[in-house]
């Protein structure tokens, strides 16, 4: 397979792309705060901070009956 590149490949490529971005990103932004707010963001994406796999949390339980639900 040529020009095919592997997983670890591609990753290590967008990262360095999200981390290149910084550079970009601080003049886009008029207070220096926004801007280091903004170069954050990449550096979240490319964190080693575990991710939460679980969907949008933990889901009430509901019994729907007439006239609306009821929440337990």
């Amino acid at each position: 397979m040529s020009g095919c590149a592997s997983v670890k490949e591609t990753l290590n490529l967008w990262a360095c792309l999200l981390r290149s971005t910084k550079d970009w990103i601080v003049p886009l932004f008029t207070q220096k705060r926004v801007a280091d707010s903004a170069c954050v963001f990449p550096d979240v994406l490319i964190g080693n901070e575990p991710r939460k796999t679980d969907g949008c949390g933990q889901r009430s339980q509901e019994i729907r009956v007439h006239g609306g639900s009821r929440h337990f």
